[in-house]
């Protein structure tokens, strides 16, 4: 019995690793690409959460001539051609609309919506009696005005048929109105604040597992990386407009003012600094190693003028520093890339690439009037999908590291065994621990 019992283990043993390697290719191969077909079926076959929906553009008259909300203001603005769009161009001084109300369906209740990131306050009356229907600002609010996503809204009155406004701005803002059924701009919120989220928790959580990776592994490249993962955040918060919070609380508008301009600075501080660190050898190898440097000690200058410049002085400056600076970045990394064929500059390439694609599309989109991924899906996804490109690029650059660290050690193991001369290792008691074939033929021992 003893004999013929022998073959269990053996066969218990089999049937274990079996199982255990097939669970392991479940978990690590199976799963994954179910969660993607399963993803992928979603988006194709179901319906949205969140039904679409874009409003009513509204035509408008506008001018920054008018002074107060009376009569001849109403007159004058009604003399001014009808637009659906108007951009300050970075001035500050207060733009005055005039917008004629279609009239509602079925009496539902209707919102006026100005989603403009940039407006600081507005002002509304009834376009006929001129009574005050609202005010909002960015620290307050009164009547039957509110923030709503990145700009702010009205609810208007059932008899209303026009709207006078009066609204100020800071930054590149262009003003457009819209008009809402009140569920369906509700329903709009609730995307905007969600892909906040989105945002926010994918690009936090990567920060953090970077920066532990970082300190764990005491290598600076994780820890630049985790630096610009959090400013990408700020960056990608301001162009979709919901940078007026952090970690669900709400900053404080002259907070914001100057963290603004400082967080541009520190975007193309990091990034260049981030450059330098993943590709040091290689821009050395390449002679660009000089140019790049003096980018990055050009963004110390930029960084005190983001703090002292007005903000709408301070983005001229920094549109044509990040222009230069990005047009150096592409010719370095042009340079490394035809020359050491990199791998690493290849994902870091791809990553600068969507970057730069989706500045490029929200610039074009916005002179043009483009409707399509403009705004939070455009955002969330370049965010997404440049630092996780860039996280491949440093985990290439961490994987060839460690590649060259195995074949150091597998030359020196092997100098160890085939060099003539005796070498050991002892313990803290004199033991052997090791010893090379060399010791061991002299001592004519196995140690």
């Amino acid at each position: 019995m003893t004999t013929g019992s022998k073959p269990l283990p053996t066969a218990f043993s089999r049937l274990y690793a079996g199982l255990d390697s097939a669970l392991q290719a479940f978990s690590a191969y199976w799963i994954p690409l179910l969660v993607g077909l399963f993803s992928i079926v979603a988006l194709v076959s179901w319906n949205s959460e969140y039904p679409a929906s874009q409003g009513q553009t509204l035509p408008f008259h506008a001018n920054m001539e008018s002074v107060s909300a009376s009569e001849q203001t109403v007159e004058s603005l009604r003399t001014t051609p009808a637009v659906t769009r108007w951009d300050t161009r970075l001035s500050e001084k207060p733009l005055w609309v005039w917008i004629p109300l279609p009239p509602p369906a079925n009496g539902t209740p209707r919102v006026l919506e100005f989603p403009s990131r940039h407006a600081t306050e507005t002002l509304c009356w009834d376009g006929s009696s001129l009574t005050q229907l609202g005010t909002v600002t960015r620290e307050a609010l009164g009547g039957g005005m509110r923030e709503s996503r990145a700009g702010f809204a009205l609810d208007l009155p059932p008899n209303a048929t026009s709207v006078l406004c009066e609204a100020r701005f800071l930054g590149p803002a262009r003003f457009t109105a819209k008009v809402w059924q009140l569920d369906e701009l509700a329903t709009r919120e609730q995307e905007f604040h969600r892909n906040a989220g989105l945002l926010d928790g994918g690009m936090l959580v990567l920060a953090l597992f970077t920066l532990i990776a970082g300190f764990i592994n005491r290598d600076r490249n994780y820890l630049v990386f985790a630096a610009w993962l959090v400013i990408n955040l700020r960056m990608a918060a301001l162009s979709a407009g919901w940078d007026q919070q952090w970690l669900g609380q709400t900053i404080p508008f002259t907070w914001l003012v100057h963290l603004r301009p400082i967080t541009l600075a520190l975007y193309f501080l990091v990034t260049v600094v981030l450059f330098r660190t993943l590709f040091e050898n290689d821009l050395l190898k390449t002679g660009s190693d000089k140019l790049v440097r003096a980018v990055q000690w050009a963004c110390f200058p930029l960084l005190l003028l983001s703090a002292v410049l007005p903000y709408a002085r301070f983005l001229p400056l920094i549109w044509v520093s990040t222009g230069i600076g990005i047009a150096i970045l592409v010719y370095s990394l042009t340079r490394i890339l035809l020359r050491t064929r990199s791998r690493v500059a290849m994902w870091y390439a791809a990553s600068i690439g969507i970057a730069l694609f989706a500045s490029l599309y929200e610039v074009i989109s916005a002179a043009l009037g483009i409707k399509g991924l403009i705004g939070a899906v455009n955002s969330v996804t370049a965010a997404l999908a440049s630092s996780l490109l860039a996280s491949l690029a440093i985990a290439e650059q961490m994987r060839q590291e460690h590649q060259q660290r195995l074949e150091i050690q597998a030359e020196l193991q092997h100098a160890y065994e085939v060099i003539p001369i005796g070498l050991f290792t002892l313990d803290l008691r004199g033991r052997f621990l090791s010893a090379n074939p060399a010791l061991r033929d002299m001592l004519e021992a196995e140690v």
